[in-house]
Order: structure tokens, then C-alpha cells, then sequence
């Protein structure tokens, strides 16, 4: 009948958007996985994990992937269901977080079916896939929410079906929600009942309702318009969603009645006029397929990354002229060749393994980074994403594969790996503990020397100011809080000063920290990053400077140091003032010029030899002054030997003695002489009398004593 064949139409007509609905839902599913596989994509997730980033911009920059990935917008997902980019981390939409669990859970994209959300524009819907750290990484903390829009991407499919020349049909999507139908996308010219119609699931008899009941699959009813209709149903592939086709029965019944007049006798005509009908169908299906087909090959083409279908057996079947920028190859040549040649000869059995396995389907999907050859030789850093695409009857299709030339990021890793290294050295080198504090939140990292040098072992203190706060002397903390005032005012751009840290067994380490803050975009001081260095050490060699200076310019001795050459360096003081020389005047001299002449060749000779032979020479020296006087000194001279062995310098030290000589002299004139008449006295005579008596025996000779008695003279005495 004429009736029955419309419902014949319905039902094909359903039977066939629905499987191209199913195949369009499941390469936007393929679509979500890549883009959050996608190396750009993983790069704004690193950047969304620092502190101080830029928000609006990641979000720019995320929004920017997912167009160039055929979606409106996108979204990162946290594991506790809270958007990254929504105001102070709000929780998602209640149909987000819902397959953001699932997807969180299977590690697999999640579809986010259709609602309503606070941004309005009409009814969204998406998918949720979780965000690779790495390649192999499990348990993402991350999830990309990729939203498609119902009005620019779903109405194409349930808008404007042609079933004959002048009947004109449509469709809509309805699902159910508890115990009513809700309209998802309605008929032409209804926008306003989107999402907000509703039916009784039991009672009504909309032709969606009997469907999604199960109690027919084609039916003649009343449309949502409360119009007679020729309808069919069919679940859309992988959601709730019901599919509905219709035309009106008026149109339809007038369509094909006149049809069957124009037949008249002829049956044959009958079955042409189907034929007919079934070119309309076909002809409004390739115009829907041919918009989708027509984004996609945009978006395929327009990507800027190289995008390519790879068929089972390793040949490329279609690439995108990004993919031929990055390998260098044209068009013709790159179709024409095995992925495998294109991969480092040293990676040929990964890739001919992981083929095998998406072939029997025991691997979905993957992402790696390799190393490709490019048609000139060179080598060029990828990372590839792959993810298996399946036919019609579920069978492995062909790989949907994301090329992305990372050689520059390779690059900048490799030099601040170098970079990273260097800087390790040199600490471990200098011997300096490094920190790294927030000053918002008081969280701290300190280095594994900067715990040894207190004492502690790598878990025995604690990544946070407290643990500084406890180690540091009380006045070091008023510094930090001055420096850090100067700072904000602009007086000073960096952090240092000298205080005490109390070690692990009680005494106190002299420190000297520095520290170079670094500020957000809005100027705010978000870290501090510094090293703290022992100068225990130097402050006691200080010291001990301090004090032999304070000899040095004190010491009533003479001082004179003069390098291995004999040539005067330096002298203290005392030496001034005892040979009337200032420094500058006799450095780059040597102490000849205080020669006197009253000691000849061989004394210097006998004084040199006993400094080489025994290091030093100690003993009377006679001099001249500036002022021509000549005086006598008591002097030690040493050398200074380095660490080869050899003479480096020789240090002289003296003290004026003309003084003690006077005196001896004296003593001696008083011991032998009469202190009123200066005569000789009796203990000179015998003296006398004994060292020619002497001297008579030695030489065989005879002596005399003469002896003279003076009246009295004990008188004058």
C-alpha cells in the first residue's frame, strides 16, 4: 500500500543517518583522543601545573588546538572533577564530571552527552579524554573536555530530510530522563524546545515515546507539531540518544498518489518512480555526508601539525601537506612510501611489532616520540600519536596518526639538560646548598648539601620555612624582612646578608645567603631562588688575619718581607721608625742599602749559608740608617718554603739593640775600671798580669811586673 511504502522510506531512511550519525560520533570520539595526546596539548597542561601562569592565555592557546581538531572549544578536567580554566577551580557541569569519571576510570574518551549549561548558545555535548603526561604514562591527573555544539554540528543530521520531490521530512533526537522523553534537537523553526519539551515516557503517544518503549520501530502518528507523520526510530550508535525520522502523511500520501496516477496501467513505471525516490534519499544524504566530509577535510588540511591515514599493512593512504613540509617529501612521493622507511633504522621492530598487535586488535592506541628520516637525510624529532580506526562492522579500519616536529623542543631539553648539568656541577663544586622558597605559601625546597652542610640527612628536615626559621638566629628573619621590603620599594634587586644557623650537634655555622626573587606577570614576588655557603671557616681565617695584622702594626720588632728575588714586598711600622725608611720609598729594594761596611764578605756569606742549610740565620747584623747613623740589631731571618719545594719568600725580623750595647759597654768599663779616676783597677791588672803570663808560656819568653807605690795616695782615693 501507499501507506506501508512510506513507512519503508521512514525506516531506511532512519536506518541510514543513523549509521553515518554513529561513524561521525566515533571519528569525533578518534578526534578527542588525539588531542589529548596532542604534544602542543600536554605542553599548555605543563604550563596550567606552575604557579603564576597565565590563564586566559593557556586557555587562547587550548582553544586554538581544539579548533584546529574540528571542535568549538575545550577544557581541562581534574581528577577531583573541577575545570582549570572555570573562576577558583568550580566544579564542572554535572554531565562533564560524569564522563570525566568514566573516562578517568577506563583511561578510554568518554562521551559528555547533551545539556544545558550557564554559557547558554543552545545544548553542547563533547568528549572527555584523559591527557597523556608522557607517552605510557598511567593515571593522568588530566583530562581535555573537546565540546561540540548541537546547533552546528547535530542539526545537519536531523534537518530538512528530502523523502520525494515535493514531501519534504525532518528528525529529531530525544532521549529519556526517568519518567519523561525529553526533545534534544526538534523541528525546524522550534529552537525553544530544545532541551526543555517534554513528554510522559509511559503515556505518550509521540512516535519517539512508542519507539524508545519498544513497541514499534515505524508507525503512523502525530508529530511533535500535532501534525499526522509517517515516523521511524533507531538508537543513535554509542549514546541514549533515539533517532527519529518523519514525514507528513498529507505530503507523503499526496507525493505518492500522484505518483500512482502517472503510473496509471504501466506496474513498471511503479518501480522506476522508486528508484526515483530512492535517488532523492541518496542525493540528500551525500549533500549532509558531503558538509561533514567538507569540515573534515578543513580541518585535515588547514592542521598545523602533520596529520595521515596509515593502513594496516604500513602504507600511507592519505597525508596533509603539514606532514609534507615535515618530512620534506612531496605529496606523490610520500603516498608512495612504507612507513617504515620513513622511521631510524634502529626502531624498524617497534614499529613493525605495534602494527601487528593493532591488526589483531590487542592495541587501540599509542603515542611515542621517535626519530624520523627525512627525504634529505636528516634526522627530525616526532611525536606520534596513533589511534586505531574501525569499519562499519567494527573491524580494524586504518591508524589516524598525528605526526608533530618536536626537534626544537628536543633542542631546548637537550640544552637545559646541559645547562641543568652545569649548574649541578658548579654547586657541587662551590659547595653551596641551594633553596628554592614561595613566599605566598611559605613551601620550601632545600638542596641535599644544603641539609648536609647543617648536619641533617635528606628526610630528616622538613621542604618548608618552618625548618629554616628553626635553624636561623632570630635577628635573620628582621633582615629577610627588611631586604624584602627594599625590594618591593625598588632599593635592591636581590637578597643578601650574613647570619648563623645552628647545626645539628649545636654549634653555630657563619652562613652567607643570597637569594634572586622572580615575579609574575603582575609584578607579585612568587618565588625566591638562592644558595646558602658555610663561611665558618673563612670568618675564623678572618679573624686570625685580624689579629697577625694587629701584631704586624704593633710589634715594637722590625719586620721586612721580601719575595724569593731578595727585592722588599712590605714592612711594618717598627721598621720605619727603627731605619728611617718609609715603605714606599725602600719596596722593590733590597737590604744592602742598610749596609753598614763594619761586617765584611764573609759574614753575609756564613749568614746566607746557614739560611739554606738550615732555613734560618739568627744574630747580630750592624746597619746604617737613613741618617748615615749605623747601629747594631738583633735579627732572625727565615725562609719561606711553598709547596714545591722552593723558596717563595723571606721574612726578616729585628729589633734595635744600640741601646744594649751602650750598656754592656758601660758594664764592662765599670767592672775594670776605677768610676771616680777612670784608672784601671785591680781586677784589670790581674786580667793583665794573667794574659801575659799566658801568652809568655806559648811563646818561651819571660814577662816583667813593674810596681809603683804612690804616698799617699788612699788620701786622694
Amino acid at each position: 500500500s501507499v501507506a506501508q511504502y512510506a513507512l519503508d522510506q521512514a525506516r531506511a531512511m532512519v536506518d541510514f543517518q543513523a549509521r553515518d550519525l554513529g561513524r561521525w560520533l566515533e571519528a569525533q570520539r578518534t578526534n578527542a583522543a588525539l588531542l589529548a595526546a596532542n604534544d602542543q596539548t600536554l605542553a599548555i597542561a605543563d604550563r596550567a601545573s606552575l604557579r603564576g601562569w597565565n590563564r586566559e592565555a593557556s586557555h587562547l592557546d587550548l582553544r586554538g588546538q581544539a579548533v584546529a581538531f574540528g571542535f568549538a572549544e575545550a577544557d581541562f578536567i581534574g581528577a577531583s572533577g573541577h575545570s582549570l580554566f572555570g573562576a577558583d577551580d568550580a566544579p564542572v557541569e554535572a554531565a562533564i564530571a560524569a564522563a570525566a569519571k568514566k573516562s578517568f576510570a577506563t583511561g578510554e574518551p568518554a562521551l559528555v552527552d547533551l545539556h544545558v549549561d550557564a554559557k547558554g548558545g543552545g545544548p553542547r555535548f563533547g568528549y572527555v579524554a584523559p591527557a597523556l603526561a608522557r607517552p605510557g604514562a598511567k593515571n593522568p591527573e588530566l583530562a581535555i573536555y573537546a565540546e561540540l555544539t548541537a546547533r552546528d554540528f547535530l542539526q545537519p543530521f536531523v534537518r530538512e530530510w528530502r523523502f520525494q520531490k515535493n514531501a519534504k521530512g525532518a528528525g529529531l533526537l530525544a532521549r529519556r530522563e526517568g519518567d519523561d522523553i525529553v526533545l534534544l534537537i526538534g523541528l525546524p523553526g522550534d529552537d525553544g524546545a530544545l532541551m526543555s519539551r517534554r513528554q510522559p515516557y509511559a503515556k505518550s503517544t509521540m512516535p519517539a515515546a512508542v519507539f524508545m518503549r519498544g513497541e514499534a520501530q515505524a508507525m503512523r502518528g502525530l508529530g511533535s507539531n500535532g501534525v499526522p507523520v509517517f515516523a521511524a526510530g533507531q538508537k543513535a550508535p554509542g549514546t541514549d540518544w533515539e533517532l527519529v525520522a518523519w514525514i507528513d502523511e498529507a505530503d507523503a500520501l499526496a507525493e505518492l498518489n500522484s505518483v500512482a496516477r502517472m503510473a496509471g496501467l504501466l506496474a513498471a513505471f511503479g518501480v522506476a518512480a522508486c528508484w526515483i525516490i530512492a535517488g532523492f534519499l541518496w542525493q540528500s544524504q551525500q549533500l549532509v555526508r558531503a558538509r561533514a566530509d567538507r569540515r573534515f577535510r578543513v580541518t585535515f588540511e588547514k592542521a598545523p601539525i602533520g596529520m595521515g591515514h596509515i593502513g594496516l599493512d604500513g602504507q600511507l593512504l592519505r597525508v596533509n601537506q603539514r606532514l609534507c613540509e615535515i618530512l620534506g617529501y612531496s605529496l606523490e612521493e610520500l603516498l608512495a612510501t612504507d612507513v617504515c622507511r620513513l622511521n631510524a633504522p634502529e626502531q624498524h621492530a617497534e614499529v613493525t611489532s605495534r602494527l601487528a598487535k593493532v591488526r589483531t586488535g590487542a592495541m587501540e592506541e599509542y603515542a611515542s616520540e621517535r626519530q624520523y628520516i627525512r627525504k634529505d637525510g636528516s634526522v627530525v624529532d616526532i611525536a606520534l600519536s596513533v589511534v586505531l580506526v574501525r569499519g562499519e562492522a567494527d573491524e580494524p579500519d586504518y591508524l589516524m596518526s598525528v605526526f608533530e616536529d618536536i626537534s626544537r623542543r628536543k633542542a631546548a631539553e637537550e640544552g637545559l639538560r646541559t645547562s641543568e648539568e652545569r649548574f649541578r656541577l658548579a654547586l657541587a663544586g662551590s659547595n653551596e646548598g641551594l633553596w628554592d622558597w614561595q613566599p605566598e605559601t611559605g613551601e620550601s625546597h632545600y638542596s641535599p648539601r644544603w641539609k648536609a652542610m647543617l648536619g641533617y640527612s635528606n628526610n630528616e628536615i622538613e621542604d618548608h620555612e618552618s625548618a629554616w626559621r628553626r635553624v636561623a638566629e632570630p635577628r635573620a628573619l628582621d633582615i629577610v624582612r627588611q631586604q624584602f621590603a627594599e625590594i618591593r620599594a625598588g632599593k635592591r634587586t636581590t637578597f643578601e646578608f650574613e647570619t648563623r644557623m645552628r647545626h645539628k650537634d649545636g654549634r653555630w655555622l657563619d652562613i652567607l645567603s643570597r637569594g634572586q626573587p622572580v615575579f609574575n606577570a603582575d609584578g607579585r614576588m612568587i618565588r625566591v631562588v638562592g644558595t646558602d655557603i658555610d663561611i665558618t671557616l673563612r670568618k675564623s681565617h678572618e679573624a686570625e688575619l685580624r689579629l697577625a695584622a694587629m701584631v704586624y702594626t704593633s710589634t715594637r720588632e722590625g719586620i721586612v718581607v721580601t719575595g724569593a728575588d731578595e727585592k722588599i714586598l712590605m714592612v711594618n711600622p717598627a721598621f720605619e721608625r727603627i731605619t728611617g725608611y718609609d715603605e714606599a720609598s725602600i719596596r722593590g729594594q733590597t737590604m744592602r742599602v742598610l749596609q753598614s761596611g763594619r761586617q765584611g764578605r764573609e759574614f753575609y756569606q756564613a749568614m746566607w749559608q746557614s739560611i739554606q742549610e738550615v732555613g734560618y740565620f739568627s744574630g747580630e747584623i750592624w746597619n746604617r740608617r737613613k741618617n748615615g747613623e749605623i747601629y747594631p740589631q738583633l735579627a732572625t731571618i727565615s725562609a719561606m718554603i711553598g709547596e714545591a719545594g722552593e723558596v717563595t719568600n723571606y721574612i726578616g725580623v729585628f729589633s734595635d739593640i744600640g741601646r744594649l750595647k751602650q750598656s754592656e759597654t758601660q758594664l764592662e768599663f765599670l767592672a775594670h775600671h776605677d768610676p771616680l779616676t777612670h784608672l784601671p783597677n785591680r781586677l784589670l791588672l790581674r786580667l793583665r798580669v794573667e794574659h801575659a803570663i799566658e801568652r809568655a808560656r806559648r811563646s818561651g819568653t819571660i814577662g816583667a811586673v813593674l810596681f809603683l807605690d804612690l804616698d799617699r795616695f788612699k788620701t786622694i782615693n
